[in-house]
């Protein structure tokens, strides 16, 4: 079973970097192949002082089966695989991370760090979904809370993220 892990570091802005993982399974593994593609930077940019901060990616889910499910695990670098982001002060910026099995936010469900969201569906048979029209068929979304970022000190904040995809 081979299925990517994508692990995005931030600094108020996500750059990507893709690392594929594969197990050796016996008979039928192939049929469990999910990828991620078409995966862009997100740029939060610099915070007002109001507000939420968030962003959001549609990506492209595939697999040798159309339509296949698949299930998905996100976890940050913080203590025990939690969303948050450093500074390299004491202070750690937590973040929510959101996912869609469709391109759009609405119906978006919060994804807490792993913990296997299941049962995702809408995998497309080709890479980078290529005859879909948008290219994409999936969503991810992270977003910073306002009063999260009051409670800390001014700075450049980092950490990463990485997505696990496998079977549902």
């Amino acid at each position: 079973m081979c299925f990517h892990a994508t692990r995005l570091k931030t600094v108020f802005a996500f750059a990507i970097g893709v690392a594929l993982f594969c197990v050796s399974l016996p008979g039928g593994a192939w049929a469990q192949k999910v990828q991620i593609d078409n995966i862009d930077d997100l740029a939060l940019g610099t915070w007002s002082g109001v507000g939420d901060l968030s962003a959001a990616d549609n990506v492209c889910i595939h697999s040798r089966h159309s339509g296949q499910t698949y299930g998905i695990t996100l976890t940050g670098d913080g203590a025990g695989g939690a969303f948050t982001l450093s500074s390299g002060a004491p202070t750690l910026l937590p973040y929510r991370v959101y996912w869609n099995d469709e391109i759009t936010e609405v119906g978006k469900v919060e994804v807490f760090a792993g913990v296997k969201l299941g049962s995702q569906t809408g995998a497309s048979r080709f890479r980078r979904c290529r005859f879909v029209p948008t290219g994409t068929n999936a969503n991810f979304s992270v977003e910073i809370s306002s009063t999260d970022l009051e409670g800390v000190q001014a700075g450049t904040y980092s950490g990463v993220l990485t997505l696990f995809l496998g079977p549902p």
